[in-house]
């Protein structure tokens, strides 16, 4: 197991914004030799996933054991909520999730914020390749910074490296939950997390004919 220790996000209240969900992805057995995708996942306290070895997953923790973990793994396709194969078909999946307890307080309501941190992913690339023997599998991370208005919800973040990029457009507010859209190197998808007054944390998944990408990031005023 990869651990990577980050710096404090908070030491706030239990309570306020808890993880929230987004959609799951998946490529079909119809299409592709192998059934592959990304999922969310709950993960242990300590970042395992069922059915996952501690070798294939990376854990994101601070002191206060706020984080995230997300692993690449050849697992039970329809343990992870792929509904196109049947139960104990075997598939590639990237799989990410909130750990569990991660608290960072009471979101605002009004207010803006400048939040800087890092990201973490993985990635595999596909190549438009039905074997998984040809893919390519990468652990890219690096510097993040996002600006948000609490009460507007409006988001807009940008790694420093410039692949990665996240939004959330003005008017959906964070009432339900801290969650958005991100991009890859061009490949779309999704963000959800937890925010509060001077942290965020948050996984992201995404998926397309090229690539799909598990991970998450973690960030700070």
């Amino acid at each position: 197991m990869r651990r990577l220790a980050v710096p404090v996000i908070a030491a706030l209240a239990l309570s306020g914004c808890e993880a929230g969900g987004f959609s799951d992805q998946f490529g079909g057995a119809a299409t592709i030799a192998t059934p592959y995708g990304v999922a969310s996942a709950i993960p242990t306290a300590t970042g395992s996933f069922a059915g996952v070895a501690d070798a294939d997953t990376t854990v994101i923790q601070d002191a206060d054991g706020n984080g995230y973990a997300f692993a690449y793994a050849n697992v039970d396709a329809a343990s992870y909520g792929d509904k196109t194969v049947s139960s104990g078909t075997r598939g590639q999946y990237a799989i990410t999730g909130v750990l569990p307890g991660t608290a960072l307080g009471t979101t605002p309501a009004s207010g803006s914020a400048l939040m800087t941190g890092t990201y973490n992913l993985v990635v595999v690339g596909t190549n438009a390749s039905s074997d998984p023997a040809g893919w390519t599998v990468s652990r890219p991370s690096g510097t993040v910074t996002a600006t948000m208005d609490f009460s507007t919800g409006e988001l807009a973040g940008r790694s420093a490296d410039g692949d990665l990029t996240l939004a959330n457009p003005a008017g959906t507010g964070f009432a339900n939950g801290f969650a958005g859209t991100v991009s890859y190197l061009g490949t779309a998808g999704t963000f959800a997390g937890a925010l509060g007054p001077d942290d965020a944390v948050a996984t992201m998944t995404g998926k397309d004919s090229d690539r799909f990408f598990a991970g998450g990031f973690a960030i700070a005023r």
